[in-house]
């Protein structure tokens, strides 16, 4: 993206326009996505799903990410806004069909296909914020995108234990996205150079970078997807909280989330985005591991303070990689991420009920960390870039 007079992005729209349109996004995908975390030992009760059951349908969610790609390179070639609007219409429509899902097969295809948009329109959002924001202030931008989709999801924490256990009635809210979705059309489509998008990324020295960075956002999520998909049902089950009180406990963590998003973007503007993020990413990965402890007190204590390491973390990751990779391809690339940490739950969760009658839950999680601090430490191996001009 090449910007135009100052305030305005190259086709003369206002900066402010499009990042709100942007944070309007992620906060649809957060709101939506962010529901069967908070609600899954309702769906749980009301399904008679075991651990295996719940872990098999997080595993077929995971896949529906590699649904984006090919709108993904529909996003980079020709049009971003027309795939974005795509993406929130489909969502929308897939949240409905989740609500209205008579069995856990029902509800697993419509949030395959659900996650897929979701995925979709976060790397839109996340690319275009990223390139009509001045050079300085990358790393705020990414934050204010993620704490957009904090927001969205917040509401959904906040909204739950108000309808527990009719988790159905958040899914229908869900849906009134669908006359939102042609707001994005506005999104700018960005630099959009003559050439294949593909084969730039097998030359160098981006076929390293996203090989780090794919390897990395797998082997994190080894660890995150079944931590953020358990999250709840452990402390319901191993340490009888009641929905009440894990809302409050999940709130608490997405108000930590949001102080480490403000934290990380203003850290990483001055500071950089390889030792910050990689120091935060592990620290994340440790803690995380730590708060599938059956003690009460370090539940609550690990799982707040490692929503807050991880949202510090992630504007710095996102600006980072929005620095790392080629406009022509960024959007391919945010999308292949997400399918990279889609194919590490997917093993996560498998790990995890695998090794949960042996180890229980929480041991589980525990091999998984260690697999997660692996991942943080290979970003070594990329450049420092703060302060640099996105790479055409």
């Amino acid at each position: 993206m090449r910007g135009g007079r100052s305030g305005e992005d190259a086709a003369g729209r206002p900066l402010w326009e499009v990042l709100g349109i942007c944070a309007l996004a992620t906060f649809l995908v957060g709101y939506g996505g962010s529901i069967l975390f908070i609600a899954l030992p309702g769906v749980a009760a009301e399904f008679h799903a075991s651990v295996s059951q719940l872990a098999g349908l997080g595993a077929t969610l995971s896949v529906g990410s590699a649904l984006a790609l090919p709108l993904a390179a529909f996003a980079d070639r020709r049009s971003r806004g027309a795939a974005a609007a795509a993406g929130i219409a489909g969502f929308s429509l897939a949240a409905l069909a989740t609500g209205l899902s008579h069995g856990l097969a029902g509800l697993a295809v419509a949030r395959l296909v659900a996650v897929g948009f979701e995925t979709l329109v976060v790397a839109v959002a996340t690319a275009a914020a990223l390139e009509v924001a001045g050079v300085a202030s990358r790393g705020r931008t990414a934050a204010f995108i993620a704490l957009s989709g904090g927001a969205g999801a917040g509401l959904s924490v906040t909204a739950y234990p108000l309808v527990a256990p009719h988790w159905r009635l958040l899914y229908f809210t869900a849906a009134a996205g669908l006359p939102l979705a042609p707001l994005a059309l506005r999104i700018p489509s960005g630099f959009q150079p003559r050439g294949h998008h593909y084969t730039v990324l097998l030359g160098a020295p981006w076929r390293t970078r996203v090989a780090v960075l794919v390897a990395s956002s797998a082997m994190g999520a080894l660890l995150y997807e079944p931590a953020n998909f358990f999250g709840t049902l452990f402390g319901s089950q191993a340490i009888h909280l009641a929905p009440a009180a894990l809302s409050v406990v999940v709130a608490a963590s997405g108000v930590a989330a949001a102080a480490g998003y403000a934290a990380g973007g203003i850290l990483t503007d001055r500071a950089g985005r390889k030792v910050p993020g990689i120091v935060l990413s592990a620290s994340t990965a440790v803690v995380a591991a730590l708060s599938f402890t059956a003690i009460p007190a370090v539940y609550v204590a690990a799982g707040v303070i490692s929503s807050g390491l991880a949202g510090s973390a992630a504007p710095i990751i996102g600006a980072w990689t929005a620095e790392l990779v080629p406009s022509r391809a960024r959007v391919t690339v945010f999308t292949t991420l997400g399918v990279a940490g889609s194919v590490g739950g997917v093993a996560g969760l498998q790990l995890a009920a695998w090794l949960t009658p042996r180890f229980g839950l929480g041991g589980s999680l525990w091999v998984a960390g260690v697999v997660a601090v692996v991942g943080s430490l290979a970003l070594v191996a990329l450049p420092e870039t703060r302060g640099l001009p996105l790479p055409d």
